[in-house]
């Protein structure tokens, strides 16, 4: 409804102010899980504190962001988006220490409440202010707004809680804090800039065109993906933590097993968007995407080096080599940026999705490197032979696709499957245990 210009420019909008939340966030999310589960009688101090730092730091970077958008558009109307959603970093900051403080008092089930009612909340008041004939800058206020309602019925559920938790602030303990999350903060700072910062980097590079929403939607689908399967690794870090603890050699297999999952997940992905893209966006979206269909290869790639990223940072961080985090964050932030600047000119948005893989290939490879020297790693089994899989059944995808997009799809698995198996990259007595496993809990 918003159309590809307006569509872009809203993405271009919400990457503006995502940038720079993590610089709010200041690592206190890591700090309330940690410190209250130690010590629970530290909760009252430490919410009050953080409570503080947090308002101070959103209230103070909502501003920098304000000046910053002030100096860097020229056109009064995205100053104006830009500015909302500056307004929209400070609320919602705000909403996510609120988050943070129930999952800190085990309290999870508020943050379940709280998302289901205002993210639904947000789609249904934007559908209908569309429906009504409005347009970005109202479905910006509608995204502000909605965080800000959540920060406050969120405050009233902590002080029905915990009563009061304004105090007033200890400079020590205020120094402490900051001292405790800066590592998390520039991690978090780099890593952010790697996923927002292509739709930034491209409006400044090529303006607010049609394409900066082709790229913008290209994205999204790579976003979406990834934030799915980069919960696996969250999911599996207690249990890896443990195992390294033991030595009992399960974490050597998790990390083979993501290396070799992360390239049959990337081919069946890029063959899939290579075969089904252009039926399934003109269906969706209309001929007025159609562009977008020679993105979403590219996009849905390099959803396995994101993959990679997040299941293997937590085991470099267990390690304890966390400034090995933060560098391999800053590396690959710098390879995209760099990297950005020389192909988006020749190749425009597909040049801008081949620096986003160049910087997450940089940081997945450097956590690879580090826990090489930790765990025994099979390069053969588990990295080359998938990457040559993953390339053959995406040249059986291309060589069919003349036959029709179903060939296409099938000819592009059977490929990948087939290459796999002959190679060694996956055996078959692995499939008969799979296979006996999903029998067994459908049985069960």
């Amino acid at each position: 409804m918003l159309g590809a210009q307006n569509y872009g420019t809203y993405n271009y909008g919400l990457s503006w102010y995502l940038t720079f939340l993590p610089l709010s966030v200041l690592g206190i999310d890591w700090i309330l899980s940690k410190e209250i589960g130690i010590n629970p009688s530290s909760a009252p101090k430490l919410i009050a504190h953080t409570f503080i730092l947090r308002t101070t730091v959103a209230f103070l970077l909502t501003l920098c962001t304000i000046f910053l958008a002030y100096r860097l558009e020229t056109n009064p109307d995205l100053f104006l988006l830009l500015s909302i959603f500056s307004l929209a970093l400070f609320f919602r900051s705000l909403a996510l220490w609120f988050q943070s403080t129930f999952v800190a008092r085990e309290e999870a089930s508020r943050v379940l409440v709280l998302e289901a009612i205002f993210r639904l909340a947000e789609i249904f008041i934007g559908i209908m202010l569309l429906l009504q004939g409005f347009g970005l800058l109202a479905i910006a206020v509608n995204h502000a707004a909605i965080w800000a309602l959540q920060g406050v019925f969120s405050y009233f559920m902590l002080r029905r809680a915990v009563g009061s938790f304004i105090r007033r602030p200890e400079l020590s303990e205020i120094v402490r804090l900051l001292r405790l999350g800066l590592p998390f903060t520039v991690a978090a700072l780099f890593g952010g800039w790697l996923l927002q910062g292509s739709l930034i980097l491209y409006r400044h590079l090529e303006g607010t065109g049609n394409q900066l929403g082709h790229l913008a939607l290209a994205l999204q689908a790579f976003i979406i993906l990834s934030m799915i399967t980069g919960e696996l690794g969250n999911a599996a870090l207690p249990v890896l933590s443990r195992s390294i603890n033991r030595g009992d050699g399960k974490s050597d297999l998790y990390i083979q097993e993501v290396l070799r999952l992360g390239w049959f997940l990337g081919g069946l992905l890029t063959i899939g968007a290579f075969s089904l893209g252009e039926p399934l966006i003109t269906w969706v979206l209309g001929a007025g995407y159609s562009p977008v269909v020679k993105l979403l290869p590219w996009s849905l790639l390099i959803v396995t080096f994101y993959f990679w990223m997040s299941a293997l940072q937590g085991m470099v961080g267990v390690h304890g080599h966390f400034g090995r985090v933060i560098f391999g964050n800053a590396l690959g932030a710098f390879v995209f940026t760099a990297s950005f600047f020389l192909l988006v000119p020749k190749f425009g948005e597909i040049g801008a999705l081949v620096a986003l893989g160049g910087g997450l290939f940089t940081v997945a490879f450097s956590h690879i490197l580090v826990l090489g020297r930790h765990h025994a790693l099979a390069w053969g089994q588990h990295f080359l032979r998938p990457a040559l899989a993953a390339a053959a059944g995406f040249g059986s995808c291309w060589w069919l696709l003349s036959l029709g997009n179903i060939p296409a799809l099938f000819g592009g698995v059977v490929g990948l499957a087939g290459t796999a198996l002959l190679f060694g990259a996956v055996r078959l007595n692995e499939l008969r245990r799979a296979f006996s496993a999903v029998r067994s809990l459908s049985l069960d």
